[in-house]
């Protein structure tokens, strides 16, 4: 905006500007005219993608730049530099400097209003006051009929006073910001510039990373996507640009990395300062005192809550655990089975004689009897009672089905930490 010279695009057209319903002045072309509601259709001619319809009585001539800094009081055209976008918004001269070419200026209009910023010469204009009439601007128009977009299959949104939205940017961008008064409307591809100027909202932006300048960013670090820096500038918009609604919870420290996030949750825990181009924490106590208040209540309305990471991760020690005991439970009957057979083999010819013929004398307990002795619960006992008459095998037997009744035992109270 206010670069370059420009034409009403009519036949004869002077240089126009106008207010969008972001509270911004851009310099304008006339595209059609509505006389039943003495509209026009313009286009900015910076961002040709930017279409409205606006009432004549705030269509201006073009204003100028300054030759010099203006008095005190004085209400001038000046611009609002931010990391998003350079806009021009109307304002007071509240002081002058002690450099001949600054000033203080009190924006009273869109997302700089409250705010009180040194601008210099340069980005100050003087405003227009020549009036002008519908029959000239009609005059002016190349009375082009715009195309009516059709809204299909329209969404419905409904949001209350506190709520996060995301809103429709340039290029495909997408904003995030927490709304400041309730909205309820539609949600739609396109916005129809045939139709009125969508409902004014008032909400307070927050930006992402992405969006600052690097020299901002040095000495922090950002590690994922999810995060949003929280701002004081307030800014009132179309509501039309409303996408659809996003979560974000607030914490005084970064969240674990471990954290997995949905698509549509975000975290919160610094800010952006969009006047000294400055990142702080939350708990910052540089803060001004509004700020802070209004920072502890987000804190206390939308906490962040790490329980799913740290469920997640209890949850999957207890897998791996569970998946050990069941490869320790596999080695064992294997290395069972091994040693079962091992005895078998090695049997000589009088062995096996003497094997036909238990009761000639009580053999000798096996190692597996043996081993039981050591288990919980009075094994040992039990296998020390087996009768002589009893064979090898048998005895064998029993002695790997209690085994593995006490180990199942032990393994399942394991399970549970």
């Amino acid at each position: 905006m206010k670069q370059g010279e420009g034409s009403g695009k009519g036949k004869g057209a002077p240089d126009l500007e106008a207010h969008f319903a972001d509270g911004a002045w851009y310099d304008v072309q006339l595209l059609a005219f509505d006389p039943t509601k003495k509209r026009f259709q313009v286009q900015s001619r910076d961002t040709p993608d930017d279409k409205e319809w606006i009432h004549d009585k705030l269509i201006r001539y073009q204003s100028q730049p300054m030759e010099k800094i203006p008095d005190v009081g004085t209400t001038v055209l000046a611009m609002h530099r931010s990391a998003r976008s350079d806009l021009f918004f109307e304002g007071v001269v509240a002081e002058k400097c002690a450099q001949s070419n600054m000033c203080h200026i009190l924006f009273s209009e869109g997302r700089a209003r409250g705010l009180k910023e040194r601008v210099p010469l340069k980005d100050i204009n003087e405003i227009s006051r020549a009036k002008i009439d519908v029959g000239q601007l009609s005059g002016w128009c190349s009375n082009k009929k715009p195309a009516r977009i059709t809204l299909e299959e329209d969404e419905l949104i409904d949001c209350k006073v506190g709520e996060f939205v995301l809103i429709e940017g340039p290029e495909d961008s997408t904003w995030a910001a927490q709304l400041l008064e309730p909205y309820s409307g539609k949600v739609s591809d396109e916005v129809d510039d045939v139709d009125d100027d969508g409902p004014p909202v008032k909400l307070r932006w927050l930006y992402w990373p992405v969006e600052l300048p690097k020299s901002s960013l040095k000495g922090h670090t950002f590690v994922t996507d999810h995060e949003v820096l929280l701002s004081f500038h307030r800014d009132t918009i179309d509501g039309r640009l409303i996408t659809g609604k996003t979560k974000i919870c607030f914490t005084n420290s970064a969240p674990s990395l471990d954290e997995v996030w949905e698509d549509n949750h975000n975290f919160c825990c610094r800010t952006w300062d969009p006047v000294s181009k400055k990142v702080s924490a939350l708990d910052c106590p540089n803060h001004c005192l509004e700020f802070q208040e209004e920072i502890q209540i987000l804190l206390k309305d939308h906490p962040f809550k790490p329980a799913s990471a740290k469920t997640r991760s209890s949850r999957d020690s207890s897998d791996k655990h569970a998946e050990k005991l069941a490869e320790e439970k596999d080695k064992m009957k294997e290395k069972d089975r091994e040693k079962e057979k091992e005895p078998r083999r090695s049997r000589s010819p009088k062995l096996e004689e003497e094997s036909e013929a238990p009761a000639l004398r009580k053999k000798p307990k096996s190692k597996f009897a043996q081993e039981a002795r050591k288990h919980k619960g009075g094994f040992g006992h039990e296998a020390s009672r087996t009768s002589s008459q009893e064979s090898g095998e048998e005895r064998s037997c029993k002695v790997e089905e209690c085994e593995e009744k006490n180990g199942s035992s032990d393994r399942g109270s394991g399970d549970h930490p």
